[in-house]
């Protein structure tokens, strides 16, 4: 009797997504002390736009001294706005007067790779695709549920020119006996999730939905005109040959394979301002160092501050040390020793930055696995030329 029960709450939760063309909620994330409130409006098959309220993330404040991240803070996000398409996303900061395009969909998460805003597509097939036990009924904010709990039956599986990955141990809905949809989602990521979510293993992320309008958007609502706005970048992705000829700062791919350094990506991801020669990009390297020690290197340079450079900047002038660098006025700053007795035994590792402004232009070069003289001989054999 309780197997068909399970059976026939996710028949019921998968017939009512099937039927679903669109739908307007209020979404609440919650995890440790991160909390991020949204107003999601989605599309079949893939639109999806978020209207940003309450964005506090406590790991956050550490993950930028950390290693400078996120590209976004939630600082930045508060009252912004992000539209997908389907197949590109916008940003909206308002406070800014800034729009961002970027290529394909971008949604900065503070819980890594795990999709939680809006995502609702895992109903699809909750039948084939999940372990389900049903867990009796209850209420979420006074309106009625079944309780039902779910554990992927794997961990990936390989589709038509794509594999997906289900990014979570195990799950809890609270699913409308009214339209089927979770008002309550409760995750519990396993071990690395839990520690972006900012508690320890076991922990659980916490999705709550109220005020579904379904099936009332149209097309329209997920277009974006950036006319309005003052500051326009779109993202372009260049080679090699084509950034050497646009970019306008100046970087010696050569001299960094020499020193065993790879590009992480065929392509070079440049966002440029519309009206304008003003440009910036983030580009990422990877070593394998002695003993078989992975290094890396980020390098973020432009004619242009972004948001996430200009955060770079400001530490690096408060906590730096000067840094000669031929005429450039330059910083260095070792982030992994500034945090050593925040960071447990295991995930101690040598996190240097080094920065510096020339006519005009920025440059912050990001090293992990590796000392200062290590880092400033790369940045004058690859940027000084």
């Amino acid at each position: 009797m309780k197997e068909n029960k399970e059976k026939e709450v996710a028949l019921f939760a998968m017939e009512k997504f099937e039927q679903l063309d669109s739908f307007v909620a209020d979404q609440t994330v919650t995890a440790g002390g991160t909390n991020v409130e949204v107003q999601v409006k989605f599309k079949k098959p893939r639109k999806l736009t978020l209207e940003y309220g309450d964005y506090t993330s406590p790991l956050e404040q550490f993950e930028q001294e950390l290693t400078g991240g996120p590209e976004l803070c939630a600082a930045d996000l508060k009252g912004a706005k992000l539209i997908y398409d389907g197949k590109n996303t916008w940003i909206h900061l308002p406070g800014d007067d800034l729009a961002l395009l970027k290529r394909g969909k971008w949604i900065q998460s503070p819980f890594g790779d795990l999709e939680v805003f809006g995502q609702l597509a895992f109903l699809k097939d909750l039948i084939g695709d999940y372990l389900l036990k049903y867990a009796g009924e209850g209420d979420v904010n006074g309106r009625e549920v079944h309780r039902l709990g779910l554990k992927p039956k794997r961990n990936r599986r390989s589709l038509f020119l794509k594999e997906e990955v289900f990014d979570f141990d195990h799950a809890q809905l609270a699913l409308s006996k009214e339209h089927g949809l979770p008002l309550k989602i409760t995750y519990y990521p396993g071990e690395r999730g839990a520690l972006l979510a900012g508690g320890p293993p076991g922990s659980s992320i916490i999705a709550e939905y109220e005020n579904f309008q379904l099936n009332e958007l149209e097309r329209k609502v997920f277009n974006f005109d950036p006319s309005k706005v003052g500051k326009v970048f779109r993202e372009n992705r260049l080679d090699p040959e084509e950034f050497a000829e646009e970019f306008p700062l100046s970087v010696d791919f050569d001299a960094l394979n020499e020193e065993g350094f790879r590009r992480a990506g065929e392509r070079l991801s440049v966002m440029e301002k519309e009206d304008g020669d003003k440009s910036y990009c983030r580009i990422s390297f990877v070593k394998r160092g002695e003993g078989g020690l992975p290094q890396s290197l980020q390098l973020m340079a432009g004619n242009y501050l972004s948001k996430e450079m200009g955060r770079h900047r400001t530490q690096l002038a408060e906590k730096g040390s000067d840094a000669h660098l031929e005429e450039a006025v330059g910083w260095i700053l070792d982030r992994g020793a500034s945090l050593e007795d925040r960071l447990p035994q295991e995930l101690r590792q040598k996190i240097v930055e080094l920065g510096w402004e020339k006519e005009g232009n920025f440059y912050f070069l990001l090293g992990q696995g590796m000392d200062k003289t290590d880092l400033r001989q790369l940045a004058e054999e690859a940027l000084f030329n």
